[in-house]
This record gives C-alpha cells, sequence and structure tokens, in this order.
C-alpha cells in the first residue's frame, strides 16, 4: 500500500486503476498478493497476466504499455535519533555511504547508481536485502533493530505505511535519489499480449482525463506527483 494491498475495500491505487481501466472493456480482473520476485516469475511464466508497478529495467521481457500507472519517488531513511540522523548526515549519491549498512527490498529496482552500487556491496555487511510480503515493514524493523543505518524505499509507501501503523516520524527522509514510471506489465505468454497493453493504456488515459484516477488517488492520501510526472 497505497499501492496495492490485500483488503477486498482497499486493494490499492494500482489495483483499483487497472480494474478501472480494464473492466469496462469486459476483462475480468481479480488481484493476489506474492513477494515481488514470485510475481514477475509467475507473469513470466504465464501463471498470472499482469504484474502490477513494474519498472521496465525490472523485466524487461514483460510487455510494457505506454501509459504509466503512477511514479515511483525513491528516497533515502534513517532511523529517527540514530547518530546518522543527530549528526544531520545527507547523502546524495551511492558514493556518500561510506561505512553505512543499507536496507533495501530484493528484486526491487532501486534507480540508476544505486541498483549498480547495491551490486557492488551484495554479499558484504553493507547490503541487506529484505523479502517477504511487506518489505517495508521489515526494513523499518531493520533500522529500528540496529542491523542497517539506511534505507532506499518507496517514499509514498513508506509515508503510508508509518500513517497506518501510528508511526509517524519514525524516518527521516534524507535524500530524494530518483523517480521511475510504474506499469501494469503484461505476460508475453498471452497471445493477447499487445491487446491488452493497448486496452490499458486506453483505459488509464480516460481515468487521468476524467479526474476518476486523482479521486483514488485522494482517497488512499496518495501524493498527485506520485500519479503523474512529478518532474526533474
Amino acid at each position: 500500500m497505497p499501492f496495492t494491498g490485500r483488503r477486498a475495500d482497499r486493494p490499492g491505487v494500482a489495483t483499483e486503476l487497472v480494474k478501472l481501466a480494464l473492466e469496462p472493456q469486459g476483462y475480468l480482473v481479480e488481484y493476489r498478493e506474492l513477494p515481488w520476485e514470485r510475481c514477475l516469475a509467475a507473469v513470466r511464466a504465464g501463471r498470472a497476466d499482469l504484474a502490477l508497478c513494474a519498472v521496465p529495467s525490472e523485466a524487461p521481457e514483460l510487455r510494457i504499455p505506454r501509459e504509466p500507472l503512477a511514479f515511483s519517488r525513491r528516497g533515502l531513511f534513517v532511523l529517527r535519533g540514530s547518530s546518522l540522523h543527530r549528526k544531520g548526515w545527507k547523502a546524495a549519491r551511492p558514493e556518500d555511504l561510506q561505512g553505512v549498512r543499507l536496507v533495501v527490498p530484493l528484486g526491487y529496482d532501486l534507480g540508476p547508481g544505486w541498483t549498480e552500487f547495491a551490486d557492488r556491496i551484495r554479499g558484504t555487511e553493507r547490503l541487506l536485502e529484505v523479502r517477504g510480503d511487506d518489505p517495508t515493514e521489515r526494513q523499518v524493523a531493520a533500522l529500528e533493530r540496529g542491523r542497517a543505518d539506511a534505507a532506499v524505499a518507496n517514499i509514498d509507501v513508506v509515508d503510508h505505511h508509518l500513517r497506518q501503523t501510528g508511526r509517524q516520524g519514525l524516518l527521516v527522509l534524507v535524500a530524494k535519489i530518483g523517480k521511475a514510471p510504474l506499469y501494469a506489465a503484461v505476460s508475453p505468454v498471452r497471445s493477447d499480449a499487445r491487446e491488452i497493453a493497448l486496452r490499458l493504456d486506453e483505459g488509464l488515459r480516460r481515468l487521468k482525463a476524467t479526474g476518476q484516477a486523482q479521486r483514488v488517488a485522494v482517497r488512499y492520501g496518495l501524493a498527485q506527483e506520485a500519479l503523474f510526472d512529478p518532474g526533474p
């Protein structure tokens, strides 16, 4: 959440937008939550049809529509009251993390420079990769327990998670490190993958043009710049 979720009445912005885009065109959309690596594997193999909130670099073999569902705004966070926070530590690039232990979600694209940095330090004590159904909570727990010093995460997801768990302000955003469009990527196994991508584009453009997409985002407390390209 806020992009996807388990509750039938609160399935997330991305899930609702895909339903609203495709179901009026005759498709039935059923959402199932999986750890991200398993989700991509299922869509690649044709066991599922769409991977919600995919970044093209994570799965270039999937059919990517032209119209994004939303934009992932990435940030670097530290725990409020930690030694890094007390020192007023800031980081503008991966090279600024000298001696800092980083926690990231396993399998997620971290953006230019940051993914390559994670690849370089993988297998060392400087990188902790968390997996499971709730990687954001695992990142928070790693910071609280002293297993990591900083986390790369989606700004809107962290904000929503802390509000929902009553821990607003627990993490401090020390840097905005980029953004990326998020798509409903279509399984290449489907013979009609191109048609589904076109239908998604048509439906999503309609939802944004009529303001319906914005109203869905507001219900989840999602910033408008996460729905439209916020620029450089």
